[in-house]
């Protein structure tokens, strides 16, 4: 097929005067993706709150040597911060 026909091909396809109309009050209840991504990120963010909860009172109950202790809580709060940091951004980032 050489490039004249594809040309010709494209300037007589008309599919897109046939696309459907939407109503506005059906256009309103349409959840576009990137809607569904920020919910399920904000689900994503309050879960991982819920474990990062968890973490720190699974340390503060558990026996062990404070040095263990005081490295696992450094661990967990720098994935606090971590997360924190990119959760925010991605959620600022996505704001229309």
């Amino acid at each position: 097929m050489n490039i004249d026909e594809l040309k010709n091909t494209w300037n007589q396809d008309d599919s897109y005067e046939e696309t459907p109309e939407i109503s506005m009050e059906h256009k309103n209840r349409i959840n576009l993706p990137l809607e569904k991504m920020r919910k399920n990120m904000r689900m994503e963010f309050w879960s991982t709150v819920g474990i990062f909860v968890f973490a720190f009172a699974v340390i503060a109950v558990s026996p062990g040597p404070f040095k263990f202790k005081f490295y696992i809580t450094i661990l967990i709060a720098s994935m606090v911060f971590v997360t924190f940091f990119f959760s925010a951004s991605f959620l600022n980032s996505i704001k229309i």
